[in-house]
């Protein structure tokens, strides 16, 4: 099943049915008990008691599963171990601000700081408990697709490692036809094919020449491995990526530019008026900390290889680059200021980056701009690099919330292979589901240097 573009496993939904059944019940019950009492002034209201009780109970409920997706709780590296405790907590704590604020202001304090915290420590305790259990009933009985690959060994590995990497895995590789150059291609499809205990055959070639054999030889589908990362990992192989896609994407995307383009602006006026006590807060605490320059301009490739300025928060020493030889950060970088330090973690540095939004150089999402001096090498080193810049660079993107922060070549191809995934399954609904993950990395400051 796909949901704004993305491949959902089916443990995610049955974790997502199972949340809001929970959540549903815990609140229906909640409120049931309540109306007689703390929602007594209810029945002055022209409506009857069921209406209310089932908008108050599935407007929470609503809130705390969107809550639950910014945080990735509906994301396989985020179902068990300390990621899943750290993201459990931040949603209740998130959960518990917002339900107070909104009980106090329309619900004139009907539940209280008590009787609220105690809803969300008993769903949040069975949402620890339960998730544990589901997936590892999915992995231990649920039964999966059979794969089949030809292709090298090398492909093969990499198959066996991402799908044991995907814990609950959907699907296991039963079946390897090593493929070489030279091989007799249509007696290797031919033998596959006729292999009933395989759900579905991949191949280690490219789309369009998979579809020119797949014609030539009719018979059961055959599927690039290209759809296998896209479908299971949610990265495009750079090496393989179908060029005719991403302009098919690119086309489709212009027609939504003005839409786009539009909500951009509107958003990031909203976003820097409502955040303007932190930007003046951080423009205080810079001058405090060493009395330099506020803002940091520095030259970055946007859309079609044009360079534009880059506006941030300055969060190193002034004059960092003295030799004048372009670096990435790294961890514990020395040349970040103290009060850097904390505006990198929390992302606040970034915030001038609005403007540029506003300008029209940026788009709140897509693949982060490069400066030009990384990106001539990242170029002639990495397959297709260039074609992250068909698309306006954004201020978060599919690559900064899949991935750590990149330091190194084997990062930045790793975070291309992610951005190209973007381009390919571009929709409004996959921006939005972007920016609300985007907060999670925000306040678990993952990735930041």
């Amino acid at each position: 099943m796909k949901i704004a573009s993305v491949h959902i496993s089916r443990v995610a939904c049955a974790l997502l049915i199972s949340d809001a059944a929970m959540a549903t019940a815990i609140f229906s019950t909640a409120a049931m008990l309540s109306y007689d009492t703390n929602l007594v002034w209810l029945t002055d209201l022209a409506l009857p008691k069921g209406i209310y009780i089932g908008i108050i109970v599935w407007v929470t409920v609503g809130f705390i599963l969107m809550c639950n997706f910014a945080m990735g709780l509906y994301q396989r590296r985020f179902m068990r171990g300390r990621r899943l405790v750290r993201s459990i907590i931040v949603c209740a704590l998130i959960s518990l601000v917002a339900l107070l604020f909104t009980d106090n202001l329309f619900l004139q304090n009907s539940f209280g700081f008590l009787e609220i915290a105690s809803l969300l420590a008993i769903l949040y305790g069975l949402i620890a408990v339960s998730r544990p259990l589901i997936c590892n009933f999915y992995e231990k009985f649920m039964p999966k697709k059979r794969l089949a690959l030809i292709g090298s060994p090398l492909m093969a590995e990499q198959l066996r490692v991402a799908m044991l990497g995907a814990f609950p895995s959907d699907a296991v590789l039963v079946e390897h036809y090593d493929y070489e150059a030279g091989t007799d291609l249509s007696k290797m499809l031919e033998v596959a094919r006729s292999n009933t205990a395989v759900d579905e055959i991949f191949v280690e070639m490219a789309a369009s020449a998979l579809h020119q054999h797949s014609e030539a030889s009719p018979g059961r589908p055959l599927t690039s491995t290209l759809s296998f990362f896209d479908r299971y990992m949610h990265w495009t192989d750079n090496e393989m990526v179908d060029i005719s896609q991403v302009e098919t994407m690119i086309r489709q995307g212009h027609a939504y530019y003005w839409v786009k383009r539009i909500l951009e602006t509107l958003v990031s006026l909203i976003v820097m008026t409502v955040l303007l006590p932190v930007i003046i807060g951080a423009m205080i605490a810079i001058k405090l900390d060493d009395g330099g320059a506020l803002f940091y301009k520095q030259t970055r490739v946007g859309k079609n290889g044009k360079h534009f300025s880059v506006l941030k928060f300055r969060s190193m020493v002034e004059n960092a680059e003295k030799a004048g030889t372009a670096q990435w950060a790294q961890l514990g970088d020395s040349r970040v200021t103290r009060v850097g330090r904390f505006l990198r973690k929390s992302r606040i540095d970034e915030l001038p980056q609005l403007l540029n939004v506003i300008k029209g150089d940026m788009a709140l999402v897509g693949p982060r701009p490069e400066r030009p001096e990384f990106v001539e090498i990242l170029s002639n080193e990495i397959a297709n690099f260039d074609l992250r810049h068909a698309i306006r660079p954004g201020l978060t993107g599919w690559a900064q919330i899949s991935y750590p922060y990149g330091a190194s070549m084997e990062d930045a191809r790793w975070k291309t292979r992610y951005d190209l995934y973007y381009i390919c399954n571009w929709t409004i609904w996959l921006d939005i589901a972007i920016i609300m993950q985007t907060i999670r990395v925000v306040l678990l400051a993952e990735g930041s240097r």
